[in-house]
């Protein structure tokens, strides 16, 4: 099983740079022991290209056997500042800058990068992985009351819903207003969005319409649950854009699921 990623991210001073991971899974031998994950780790490389250096290996792990390029010594060259741009030429010997150590075949080497002052770059790429999203939303756990006070952005499941709401309305009111101008394509009833003062363990969500009578998750449509939870999430990439933070990829499974496909539209 092979997996090949190319993308293109900016660095602090606003440069671009190119990044190609590849990973490669395997079955373990005949005969092996079989203990957690039923995949291996047989292969796996980063690379990173730009400005002076192309095509530069930052690691490459061979079954466990890994070599890492140390980018703190390349900083203190002139290289890789703040990545791989305005490079000084005549680095003699660039394989000596390489640290060798291992990464057991169950786990990527890419997974256990955290030092960022020696692998800077590398952890620039996974961060931005770790930045994707994959959603799959289901109406019974929108409808979830469960206070989760801390959250800010929607988990995988949409469970969150209505403390993510609640944050919004909190700290950023103008975002919840435009949230409610999506959601309005279709649900029309739909005037502003009000709350029941949470106890520590739940939060109760209400909408309300332009004459103030109210109506909570149980009275929306299943579609109608769904397309808020979507706008939500589109709403906060939107303004994540904005902010100049590269666009993660973001999936949604089944959008369509309650909705007719022309609701989709203003979303997409």
């Amino acid at each position: 099983m092979v997996f090949e990623l190319e993308c293109e991210l900016s660095t602090p001073s606003g440069l671009i740079s190119r990044f190609q991971y590849k990973l490669e899974l395997a079955a373990p031998e005949k005969g092996a022991p079989r203990s957690g994950s039923p995949l291996r780790v047989s292969f796996e490389e980063l690379r990173i290209s730009g400005g002076s250096a192309e095509d530069l290996v930052l690691m490459d792990n061979r079954a466990g056997k890994v070599r890492l390029l140390h980018e703190g010594r390349l900083r203190s060259f002139g290289l890789l500042n703040p990545w791989v741009h305005e490079a000084m030429p005549g680095l003699a010997d660039l394989e000596a800058e390489y640290v060798s150590t291992t990464a057991p075949l169950t786990s990527t080497m890419l997974s256990r990068l955290y030092d960022l002052e020696t692998n800077r770059a590398a952890n620039r790429f996974k961060a931005y992985l770790g930045s994707w999203c994959d959603y799959a939303f289901e109406p019974s756990t929108l409808k979830s009351v469960r206070a989760r006070p801390m959250d800010q952005n929607l988990n995988t499941s949409g469970s969150n819903l209505g403390s993510v709401l609640y944050c919004l309305h909190n700290e950023r009111p103008r975002d919840e207003r435009t949230l409610v101008e999506m959601a309005r394509a279709i649900e029309p009833r739909l005037d502003l969005i009000s709350y029941q003062s949470p106890d520590p363990e739940h939060v109760y969500v209400f909408f309300e319409d332009k004459k103030g009578n109210r109506f909570g998750f149980g009275d929306l449509s299943d579609g109608t649950l769904r397309f808020l939870a979507m706008s939500h999430v589109i709403l906060t990439q939107t303004n994540n854009d904005r902010e100049g933070s590269d666009p993660p990829v973001v999936i949604i499974e089944e959008p369509e699921n309650g909705l007719h496909v022309s609701q989709l539209k203003p979303l997409i």
